[in-house]
């Protein structure tokens, strides 16, 4: 948009005032508004009672259509062994005004050793909380109702699911948006430490009949179609009834609660002449469900009991957090790129199959073909022969095949093989299961 002037930075939390017709914008203590129409942006002259820098702060910033006010809530916590459980610090903020007024509460509060997250949820008037804590077994989640008329908690009955942002070794409430259509509560997580609730969960807390709902889990992997873990939740929108978020800042999706379905928005987009982005293992690119039948056809089955379950994919190439990621934008296989550049190819050249383990919880391991045609399949082996970052590759006999082998730190298993140009990547944490996997392909 490009306004004379603006913060300097993005900052932390924004919230659209429909009384007032502005976006509201709290950078460190300072609060800016912002008018679409005249595009400007002006700092105001009161000064915050929450600092959005401080990283032990959970906050939220909420729009109160009764009232017409803004609604700010700031949670302590601390990082490290010594966890902290503070009440929730709530206050509205009249834009007209310029005022912040500090909100009656009372009772036992909604707390969270890291943090807590709010929501206002317009079916029960209630301002929902989500309180995350360190645990990696869901124990002490809960959810909380604050009466923004009386300033009364509650505590709310249902089991609240262990949903969670993973930023290092720190957990935090996940992102939560309410969703006026289906009038729930939502909440999305990624990078969670739990097996039953995984990377790139979603549920919904419907307020009026105290229930929560999970909504996406790691199993079926690829169902239903979204993008990675990679992606945050950031608002709903009222006109075509979906919620929407970003991934990396790179492209928007939109989640449609009713069906179930995901759609893209706007593609990952770079300047022309720029080279594509790098994570380290190679370019990030959109994928998309695909038609490579032929290729789905070599892949395993079942192997030593475990049963697989295939599909294709069409413009990326899954990377190891396959078992616990998602549709999206995903990381090419390492290595791969310059096997690429080599033959002048990119990845939207390339169908891919996949087959990924029907019970996900036996086993973290996944099966990929592609196919390079016409290309020589030992120029082919020799390039992949130099994978970086995973140590030296090394020629060996696996299932009783020849094939480049590498090995990743804590014992994973990468092995690549090569049957005329048709090249198959192998990723599991188990021995015994990747060689029944290279035995079993042609």
């Amino acid at each position: 948009m490009h306004p004379d002037r603006e913060p300097s930075s993005s900052g932390s939390m924004l919230v659209y005032d429909v009384d007032s017709d502005v976006t509201l914008m709290i950078e460190a203590r300072e609060v800016w508004a912002y008018d679409l129409q005249a595009n400007t942006w002006t700092l105001k002259d009161s000064v915050a009672p929450i600092d959005t820098s401080s990283s032990t702060l959970a906050t939220s910033w909420i729009y109160d259509p009764v009232t017409g006010l803004v609604v700010a809530a700031a949670a302590e916590f601390a990082a490290g062994p010594e966890w902290k459980r503070s009440r929730p610090e709530l206050w509205t903020y009249d834009v007209a005004t310029d005022t912040w007024t500090p909100i009656r509460r009372g009772g036992q509060a909604a707390t969270g050793d890291r943090g807590v997250r709010f929501v206002y949820d317009a079916s029960a008037d209630r301002m929902v909380g989500f309180a995350a804590t360190q645990s990696d077994d869901g124990s002490g989640y809960e959810t909380w109702l604050f009466d923004l008329r009386t300033g009364a908690w509650s505590r709310a009955g249902a089991d609240t699911p262990n949903i969670k942002i993973l930023y290092g070794s720190n957990v935090h409430p996940p992102a939560m948006v309410y969703d006026e259509a289906a009038q729930r509560t939502v909440v999305f997580g990624f990078g969670g430490l739990s097996r039953t609730t995984g990377a790139g969960d979603m549920a919904a807390y419907d307020a009026t009949e105290d229930r929560w709902e999970i909504l996406m889990a790691p199993e079926p992997i690829w169902s239903p179609p979204g993008p990675s873990s990679g992606w945050w939740m950031d608002a709903y929108d009222p006109v075509n009834k979906r919620l929407v978020g970003h991934r990396d800042a790179d492209s928007i999706w939109a989640f449609d609660l009713a069906t179930g379905q995901w759609t893209v928005l706007l593609e990952a987009r770079r300047p022309e002449g720029t080279a594509s982005a790098d994570r380290g293992s190679g370019p990030v690119v959109p994928a998309r469900p695909g038609w490579a039948p032929d290729l789905e056809a070599m892949l395993p089955s079942d192997v030593n009991g475990l049963t697989f379950t295939k599909t294709s994919v069409v413009g990326g190439i899954p990377s190891t957090r396959l078992g616990k990621g998602g549709w999206g934008a995903v990381e090419t296989v390492p290595g791969l790129k310059p096997a690429l550049d080599f033959y002048g190819m990119t990845l939207a050249d390339l169908d891919v199959a996949i087959a990924t383990p029907t019970d996900w919880q036996r086993a973290d391991t996944f099966a990929i073909a592609f196919q390079l045609k016409g290309h020589d399949p030992t120029e082919l082996a020799r390039l992949l022969a130099d994978l970086p970052g995973v140590g030296p590759a090394v020629t060996a006999t696996v299932g009783g095949k020849q094939v480049q082998v590498v090995r990743e730190a804590g014992g994973m298993g990468v092995d690549v093989y090569v049957k005329g140009d048709v090249v198959f990547y192998v990723f599991t944490d188990g021995t015994p299961l990747i060689d029944g996997i290279i035995a079993a392909l042609p």
